[in-house]
């Protein structure tokens, strides 16, 4: 953002009329007027304009009011990357805020206007825009939410730099705002919880748990009482009800006629069961019978068949172990040929590879010899730089007019100029307009009637026709004065520099420039030929000629080149017949193995055909043995088959023994179970008498319900509270890390803005900073100051520049805004103030700085425009 104008309507000593500062242009504006002229009302103004609500009433906005009352108005033209923009605001009797663009549409008003102006400024009240104010009486920034005292004492004083710095700190890392919410927050915990956030004993939370705890334990235990009754009367309806069950007639015969039929039936399934086990065992008997029979002739049938496999198993083995035995035969032809091959590629690699050795060194020779003409046309190049780089450092340690010594000769001739037309626009003008010809005389001497004269002291004009004039402009001795101080610190600058005139120190330093840039251009171009310096390159030559005197064995009848391909075909040859060799004889190797393992299977197949044959037997007894196991199968199945029939017949007509046997058993426990529960429930429920009888008396259920109203109230309390506590907590921790991310954000960037700045005021002069991000101790010639040890300019000097160094990381930001200085600066010297002034300058490259003063003579060398402030009536 970029100020342009400026207009102050029925504001404090402008009341009833119109103030206007216009054509504000880029870089550096001096609005320069004597004191009470009211240069610190537009400053103020303009503050309210930008971070002040129009609907606000506070004492900020009063003091703008002028004793007569009224509305009163301010607004601002302003430049941003979106164009050209109007904002007006109207405090007190007519409020509003407005923006407008360039063609006097409007933009917003009122509450979207200030949100508007917020957005611009950085999103608040105290946004970036605010660290950009220097107020007049105070070097520092007043922290927001100081009291009235504290604002007074930094009024008074300039003496801390760290009040010209604390406004700063503050907008960007919360400040007091941040530290009384921060203490008010960690008041609040302190008055509930422990440290590790716990309820703290005497606190209103740990009063609220406790309280809990207690109506929980009495609520549980009314509860379990309330809970026994009910189950106590329960209880008792269900025992009255089984025992009016039990004790039917009825139910009782019925129990007792099914016990007496399940023992009958159970007699009758015993004998029953008595011959169904010994038909099932002369069944299991002739079934193992069977069995063993079916296991005979599968054995003799078995035998046979394991002649037959063992007879072609070795029939096989037999076969398989010729095919074996010819392809050894012929593995081992080949890995005898591949032999002699790989030897003889071998040999003749190794042949070619020592011709080649003799080769290389030759070519190593010729390479060598290159090598060293290079380095020595190097070496020849090296030494015409370092003569040449000699040279011009002996030129230029007589060259006197360095850049700074030009820059003073020019100052010393822009402060004559402006001497002189200083002169002149004080000096009385004359101008003549003669008729006849006649030459008019001053103090005896002709000159040119159609030129201007401008009389700084009295002269004698003589008028033909007319007589002698005298003109007394008046006492001008002090501009006299100036233009000779001035000439005088010009010819003393010159004489120092050797030179006739400006133009001559001019080309006196055109030439030093250029003679440095030689100077330079030899140091490069020496440094790539010698990085090491001449003696190395020396050194390396003489290493050259020591390698070729050694590479004396040379063979070359055969290029190198040549050698190399016949080579790498003969190691390709020699590795081919390697290959072929190593595989052959793996295929040899794995031959024989299988040749043995064929020998092994052929001895295993003949003594398994041996063992089966004679186990076996000869064929006759072979086919009676299978014959006989034959018939005793038979027989045996024939057994079998009629014993499974007579168990058939048994068990058709059987009773379940086992069934009937649980039925006895479940009708002589119905009998029993009735008897014993009628005796149970009828003591039980004695026994819920008494019980029920108690609590009733007791009255635990109203008590109950008392209770529970209570412990809801006291939960609600202990969880607000402790929902209170998590909020604190996370509102502190929120806050800091807020604080820790923006000076780590800051500190740096502000660092590097601010050294090139100190380095114009201060020269080598480092300012270190603590771990608030203020300053700390200025370091210069070696010895770090205290801040508090320094004079009050010199903290003054500081603070200013520390808002420079803002001012450049927000441009660089693209967060541009204005630099407004009202009165600052009053207590620097003349030349300190002159290098304060080159700073601002340096930061008016790309921003903008306004500058309120009312030391209009010790301001005149900060340059820069300078509008005027027109007044005018307001208008209705």
């Amino acid at each position: 953002m970029k100020l342009r104008a400026l207009h102050l309507t029925n504001v404090r000593r402008f009341a009833g009329q119109t103030a206007s500062v216009t054509g504000i242009a880029d870089g550096i504006t001096v609005v320069s007027e004597a004191n009470e002229f009211g240069k610190s009302t537009f400053f103020d103004a303009l503050h309210a304009l930008f971070f002040t609500k129009s609907s606000a009433t506070g004492r900020e906005v009063r003091a703008l009011e002028p004793h007569s009352g009224g509305a009163v108005q301010v607004s601002a033209d302003i430049e941003t990357a979106e164009g050209l923009f109007t904002i007006e605001k109207s405090f007190l009797r007519k409020k509003y805020a407005r923006v407008s663009d360039a063609n006097g549409r409007i933009v917003a008003q009122d509450d979207e206007a200030e949100r508007w102006i917020a957005r611009l400024m950085g999103e608040g009240a105290d946004g970036p825009a605010g660290l950009l104010w220097v107020r007049q009486g105070v070097t520092g920034l007043e922290p927001q939410g100081a009291s009235t005292a504290e604002r007074d004492r930094l009024r008074e004083s300039r003496r801390d730099v760290l009040s010209s710095v604390a406004g700063e700190i503050d907008m960007v890392t919360g400040g007091r705002r941040m530290d009384r919410v921060l203490g008010a927050c960690n008041d609040a915990l302190e008055a509930l919880a422990t440290k590790q956030g716990r309820p703290k004993t005497g606190g209103a939370w740990k009063d609220a748990v406790d309280a809990v705890s207690t109506l929980n334990d009495r609520a549980a235990d009314l509860g379990a009482k309330c809970r026994d009754l009910a189950e106590a009367l329960q209880s008792r309806k269900r025992v009255e009800q089984t025992l009016a069950k039990l004790a039917d007639p009825a139910l009782r015969q019925s129990r007792q006629d099914a016990f007496d039929t399940a023992s009958a039936t159970l007699e009758t399934a015993r004998a029953h069961a008595a011959r169904a086990q010994a038909a099932r065992a002369d069944v299991d008997l002739r079934t193992l019978e069977l069995g063993n029979d079916q296991a005979s002739l599968a054995a003799v049938v078995a035998q046979d068949e394991a002649v037959q496999r063992a007879a072609k198993a070795q029939a096989e083995a037999h076969k398989e172990a010729k095919v074996i035995d010819d392809r050894l035969a012929e593995e081992r032809r080949t890995a005898e040929a591949a032999g002699k091959q790989a030897k003889a590629a071998l040999d003749a690699f190794e042949a070619l590879r020592s011709r080649q050795q003799r080769a290389r060194t030759a070519a190593l020779r010729v390479s060598l010899a290159a090598q060293l003409d290079t380095l020595r046309a190097r070496i020849s190049k090296a030494e015409a730089a370092r003569t040449a780089l000699e040279s011009a450092k002996a030129d230029l340690s007589v060259m006197k007019v360095s850049a700074d010594v030009l820059a003073r000769i020019d100052a010393a001739q822009n402060t004559l100029d402006l001497a002189r037309q200083a002169a002149q626009a004080s000096a009385v003008s004359v101008r003549f307009d003669p008729t006849g010809g006649a030459v008019p005389m001053m103090d005896g001497v002709p000159f040119d009637p159609q030129a201007a004269l401008a009389l700084r002291e009295t002269a004698t004009l003589t008028l033909p026709g007319f007589g002698a004039i005298t003109i007394d402009p008046g006492d001008q001795k002090a501009d006299a004065g100036d233009i000779d101080t001035a000439e005088r610190a010009l010819a003393h600058l010159l004489d120092d520099a050797d030179c006739a005139d400006v133009a001559a120190a001019r080309n006196a330093a055109r030439a030093r420039r250029e003679t440095q840039t030689a100077l330079q251009q030899h140091q490069t171009v020496l440094q790539a030929l010698a990085p090491d310096g001449l003696p190395a390159l020396q050194q390396e030559a003489a290493t050259l000629v020591q390698q070729m005197g050694a590479a004396t064995d040379a063979d070359e009848e055969t290029d190198a080149e040549t050698l190399a391909d016949l080579l790498a075909n003969a190691q390709q040859a020699a590795e081919t017949t390697r290959k072929a060799q190593t595989e052959a004889e793996a295929r040899l190797r794995e031959t024989e193995r299988a040749a043995m393992a064929a020998q092994a299977t052929q001895a295993q197949t003949r003594a398994a055909f041996e063992a089966a044959t004679a186990e076996r037997g000869n064929d006759a007894d072979f086919d009676a043995r299978k014959q006989a196991a034959g018939h005793a199968l038979a027989r045996a199945e024939a057994a079998l088959t009629q014993a499974q029939r007579h168990l058939e017949d048994i068990d058709g007509g059987a009773i379940d023994l086992g069934t009937a046997e649980a039925d006895v058993k479940r009708t002589r426990a119905v009998l029993d179970n009735a008897a014993r529960d009628i005796q149970r429930l009828e003591t039980e429920k004695a026994t819920l008498d008494g019980r029920i009888a108690t609590r009733a008396e007791n009255g635990v259920e109203e008590a109950l319900a008392e209770v529970e109203g209570q412990l809801h109230a006291a939960r609600q309390r202990a969880d607000n509270l402790a929902r209170e506590v998590a909020a604190l907590q996370l509102l502190a921790d929120t806050l800091s890390q807020t604080r820790t991310a923006a000076r780590e954000a800051y500190f740096e960037p502000i660092k590097q803005e601010l050294k090139p700045l100190m380095s114009i005021v201060h020269g080598a002069g480092e300012l270190s900073f603590d771990d608030n991000l203020l300053p700390d101790t200025l370091a210069r010639d070696g010895v770090a100051e205290e801040l508090g040890t320094l004079s009050g300019g010199t903290r003054e000097q500081i603070a200013i520049l520390t808002r420079l160094a803002f001012a450049r990381l927000f441009a660089r930001q693209g967060r541009e805004v204005p630099i407004i200085l009202d009165d600052a600066l009053v207590y620097s010297d003349d030349d300190r103030i002159v290098k304060m002034f080159t700073a601002l300058h340096r930061v008016a490259e790309d921003q903008q700085v306004i500058v309120f003063t009312c030391r209009q003579m010790a301001f005149d060398t900060l340059g820069g425009d300078r509008p005027r402030v027109r007044i005018s009536d307001a208008a209705g």
